[in-house]
């Protein structure tokens, strides 16, 4: 048989396997540790910084000003109240993970569970049925 492999035979594949497929995450790790021109500072900065900056801001102000490149000027975004709402809340659901949809209540030797539920057809802020709630 020509095309079967016996151990103690030479390798079919000297190079061993080929490597594997990068990640999103390692990708987009890679490409935000690069550094990036900075108008403000007329610097070069880490994208990291301004990503996390660019965060800090859409959050405590409800804008974003996004860094123009060398020569250009920035342009800024405004938030309306629907849209910061939604950036808030999966901005904090992806940092602390979902809100719990209940809470414990302790009553001496007895624990009660209160369990939120929404009434039908009611939407929840951050659901996954309001996606697009930052596209409108």
């Amino acid at each position: 048989m020509a095309g079967k492999w016996y151990k103690g035979m030479p390798s079919p594949n000297p190079k061993g396997r080929p490597p594997r497929e990068r990640s999103l995450t390692n990708l987009i790790e890679r490409v935000m540790s690069k550094r990036m021109y900075d108008p403000t500072t007329g610097s070069q900065r880490s994208r990291k910084v301004v990503f996390a900056e660019l965060l800090a801001e859409a959050t405590t102000r409800g804008r974003v000003t996004f860094p123009g490149d060398e020569g250009e000027p920035s342009r800024v975004v405004l938030l309306n109240a629907e849209e910061w709402t939604s950036f808030v809340m999966r901005l904090l659901n992806h940092v602390d993970g979902p809100a719990r949809a209940g809470i414990d209540l302790d009553v001496g030797d007895v624990t009660y569970r209160i369990q939120f539920v929404p009434s039908p057809g009611q939407r929840v802020a951050g659901d996954a049925g309001d996606e697009d709630a930052g596209n409108r």
